[in-house]
């Protein structure tokens, strides 16, 4: 599963889009995909939900999507597969946490539509340093409808439906990928 939506990341990010919304506008040489093996992960449970830390060696280059994909306890642990960024500018690494809720937080309301899972994505960099992210999930198949899946993004008191493209399903999961212009 992780390598078929690594490949799949991969080509979104060289065509140059996902959905409606392009993610990179000037790559003069596709990225690596850069992993687990060139980064570390460290996954930490608690009573609200589930957090990775995932700290990437760099190089990191500006307009050149950065591409992680997650291990596989990473990923069954968040329901988050694969994650590509697009900074705004040359950084030496870039660490990401991923932290899904076990429950919605109080201080976000509902989101529109039935609620699947809750989730913050941050950077230890600054709001600008992100360009775009293009975020893989896997959604279990007794969850929705393929033709029901959305992801929306909280920001500023205010939830934005993002693009979203299918990824693809295998037996218990369909995967679909969203593209953010922003992290939690």
């Amino acid at each position: 599963e992780n390598v078929m939506l690594a490949q799949y990341l991969h080509s979104l990010t060289d065509e140059g889009q996902a959905g409606p919304t392009p993610i990179v506008t000037a790559t003069p040489k596709p990225a690596p995909i850069q992993g687990p093996a060139t980064g570390v992960e460290k996954i930490t449970r608690d009573n609200d939900g589930v957090t990775l830390s995932l700290t990437m060696a760099g190089p990191i280059f500006a307009n050149s999507p950065v591409r992680m994909a997650l291990s596989q306890e990473a990923a069954e642990a968040t329901g988050v597969l694969a994650i590509a960024i697009t900074p705004a500018q040359d950084a030496p690494a870039i660490a990401l946490a991923v932290r899904r809720h076990n429950q919605r937080p109080a201080i976000v309301p509902p989101a529109p539509g039935r609620e699947v899972a809750y989730f913050d994505i941050s950077t230890d960099k600054p709001p600008a340093f992100i360009t775009s992210a293009l975020v893989a999930f896997a959604v279990p198949k007794e969850v929705s409808a393929p033709t029901d899946l959305a992801v929306a993004h909280y920001a500023d008191g205010a939830w934005s439906e993002l693009p979203v493209k299918s990824a693809g399903e295998d037996e218990n999961n369909y995967f679909i990928a969203a593209t953010t212009t922003g992290l939690s």
